[in-house]
């Protein structure tokens, strides 16, 4: 991490990341705290759908993140709310870290489409 001197590193500080959270803010290096409450989680996975509908980033070609990109859904709960997470058996942790990263570079709103180099589809 030292060697690319990082001004923020984002981390999920909620539940059980809060205690590796306080580990690595003691290392004294740049740690920021995303508590992903119902509203945070939903604002950080809509801005990373529309960075991936619109071409925006490109990723490597790492299996674990494609396929849990590929099983990541959203609920409607009996109550009306919108759920997004892994289903049973897979992870969500890929997805959010991408997330957290699109967030870190401000979201992208004001971006512009990269060129399809080496993309790889998900879902196609």
């Amino acid at each position: 991490v030292a060697k690319y001197a990082p001004t923020v590193i984002r981390l999920d500080s909620t539940g059980k990341g809060d205690p590796i959270f306080d580990d690595l803010v003691r290392t004294g290096l740049p740690f920021v705290g995303v508590n992903f409450t119902y509203s945070e989680k939903k604002r950080l996975v809509d801005q990373l759908i529309l960075a991936l509908e619109r071409e925006y980033i490109r990723y490597p070609n790492i299996q674990e993140m494609i396929t849990e990109l590929k099983v990541y859904t959203y609920e409607v709960t009996k109550a009306g709310n919108i759920r997004s997470d892994a289903p049973s058996g897979y992870h969500s942790d890929c997805v959010m870290a991408l997330a957290l990263l699109i967030d870190g570079l401000g979201g992208p709103y004001e971006w512009k489409p990269v060129k399809p180099y080496n993309r790889v589809g998900v879902g196609r």
